[in-house]
């Protein structure tokens, strides 16, 4: 028996709206009504958004609203649900649902799918999302993958509001120079510990270079 939810009808009228459902969340729905609500996708790929200091986590749920941006620092955190490739067809199957004209939605599961498309611009930002564990490319290359977002992301748009705010926090953090310069400083420095322990022992010499100097020139004025 399909499960009720608060302020839900007893059944889904259709077996995708039941699993469009179960993947979205208890959430409340919204009936979406174009226009102005649609927001462009931020055009910056996940490589770039990594040399700003994004770094790219996976929620702490697998309900595709649990989307999230957080700016600490010059750091900033993109927390986006898990995408399984083995369940891409049913993904877009529950696309072409959202795109029925009798069914009013949000458009949570294509909004979704045009945002990671914008976010995969070449295989390296595939990569970058499978590393971080967002999407699971278990058969497939990431060229393979890359391949698949470009062609089914020109036609989604990203109509779900809440799109809006984190485009424009990540444009912001993308913006903010000085935190871009630090997110380089550290992926040169400390990406590894052999970078780290390189840095640490320049560091080291520098300052007792600087310890050795300083009591040269006190020693010369004390004689």
């Amino acid at each position: 028996m399909l499960r009720k939810r608060r302020g839900e009808p007893k059944y889904s009228t259709h077996l995708l709206d039941f699993l469009r459902k179960e993947m979205l969340g208890p959430s409340e729905e919204l009936s979406y009504r174009g226009g102005k609500e649609d927001c462009s996708p931020s055009f910056r790929n996940a490589q770039e958004l990594k040399a700003a200091g994004v770094h790219f986590r996976r929620s702490k749920t697998i309900s595709l609203k649990d989307v999230s941006f957080t700016s600490q620092g010059f750091a900033g955190f993109l927390s986006l649900p898990p995408i399984n490739e083995d369940a891409m067809s049913l993904f877009l199957n529950l696309i072409a649902y959202e795109m029925c004209p009798d069914f009013r939605n949000d458009f949570a599961v294509t909004s979704y799918f045009g945002f990671l498309s914008s976010l995969i611009a070449h295989p390296e930002d595939a990569k970058q999302l499978r590393s971080a564990r967002i999407l699971c490319n278990l058969r497939g290359s990431d060229e393979a993958l890359a391949d698949l977002f470009h062609e089914i992301g020109p036609d989604l748009v990203l109509a779900h509001p809440m799109y809006k705010s984190i485009n424009a926090k990540l444009e912001q953090h993308y913006q903010t120079k000085w935190k871009a310069w630090f997110a380089q400083f550290f992926e040169d420095h400390f990406s590894s510990p052999w970078a780290m322990l390189a840095f640490t022992g320049a560091l080291i010499a520098l300052i007792l270079s600087g310890i050795q100097t300083w009591y040269a020139v006190l020693s010369f004025y004390q004689k």
